[in-house]
């Protein structure tokens, strides 16, 4: 068998093993490898190629996304195929996270309360914080939303995140990217669970996002950060930019490795989070008026020192240092998506 041939048997193991959890990734690849190797040895002889063969005994095992689908078991739903998996895991990371946020609010909720509560009344009180939570549909329509509709474009679509055709053929199996070019799963998870806690702490608890401070009498009091008095407006514009961020992670995960799609969506993305950053910071009055006036009342203080940071946070600079780091950050990331694209993303099989 020649580089080439070997390559094309590599492009197709590649397109079927990348789509399985991890624990069946090594035992199921040398299945596929073995039966392949079988299946070449019962066409020898047959007047054909070993180009044409091994096409044909691909072709007979099918397209990798529903091979994949028949070694995980998913029958037919609302997206399946090639995105199944992913979603189903996307889902996971998205309770997991919900679930979390829903309890930590609580149990900071019942800290901040002016009382001591009994085991009893804390595990009761917990519970009426979660139900009390959980009425708000918002974080719930947003994240569960987004990520289902955008998943289901990819399967009504037959989206390809490799940049194959639209009906799948030998041809059309992705290379084996480049060591370079391979986007770490961990990577993308981490950033959505970040993104989702983020979000829920926006839309549940915004108030929570600020300075926590004791009083005399023992009770804690938070001083937010940003001006609730307008966070009706300020909310969707905040969302907007954290979603361009989710589907940014979605997309990530679901490729796998650096190529013209992730590149394009990481562009949008991260122009998207740049212009939310900017009309946040400069055209609405975004941070909380009374934020260090609240602060010097409630602690006794006087912020007059040149090293202290309050001492300059009605000046505006800290609030202007934060967002170049933030377009900064996006930059780089744009760079970092083109460069690994053109550099690594559309390479020879390595």
């Amino acid at each position: 068998m020649s580089n080439k041939e070997k390559s094309i048997v590599e492009r197709y193991l590649y397109d079927v093993v990348k789509r399985l959890p991890d624990k069946q990734k090594k035992d199921i690849e040398q299945e596929l490898r073995t039966l392949i190797e079988d299946m070449l040895e019962e066409r020898d002889g047959n007047g054909k190629s070993q180009a044409e063969n091994i096409k044909d005994v691909l072709e007979e095992l099918g397209e990798p996304s529903k091979l994949a689908a028949k070694y995980r078991g998913n029958g037919e739903c609302l997206i399946s195929g090639a995105y199944y998996g992913l979603y189903c895991q996307v889902l996971k990371i998205v309770l997991w996270c919900v679930g979390i946020v829903m309890l930590a609010l609580a149990v900071i909720s019942l800290i901040l309360a002016e009382r001591v509560f009994s085991l009893n009344e804390i595990i009761n009180e917990i519970g009426v914080k979660i139900v009390n939570f959980a009425e708000i549909p918002s974080v719930l329509i947003q994240v569960f939303g987004v990520i289902t509709l955008v998943f289901i474009i990819m399967e009504r679509n037959q989206v390809r995140l490799e940049g194959g055709k639209t009906k799948w053929t030998v041809e059309a199996l992705p290379q084996v990217p480049y060591e370079k070019a391979v986007i770490k799963r961990s990577d993308c998870i981490v950033g959505l669970v970040f993104e989702l806690l983020f979000i829920a702490m926006l839309v549940c608890a915004p108030e929570l996002l600020g300075v926590f401070l004791k009083l005399d009498n023992g009770e804690t009091v938070t001083v937010p950060l940003f001006n609730m008095a307008i966070w009706g407006r300020l909310l969707p514009v905040f969302l907007i930019g954290m979603t361009a961020g989710l589907i940014e992670e979605v997309v990530k995960l679901a490729a796998g490795a650096y190529n013209l799609t992730v590149m394009w969506v990481t562009i949008v993305a991260n122009i998207i989070s740049i212009a939310t950053a900017v009309a946040l910071f400069h055209f609405f009055p975004l941070w909380n008026p009374d934020f260090v006036r609240s602060i010097g009342q409630i602690s006794g203080r006087t912020f007059t020192s040149e090293y202290d940071i309050m001492t300059y946070w009605d000046t505006g600079k800290p609030a202007d240092i934060l967002l170049a780091v933030i377009i900064i950050c996006c930059l780089v990331e744009i760079c970092v998506a083109v460069y690994k694209t053109i550099r690594y993303g559309m390479d020879e099989v390595r």
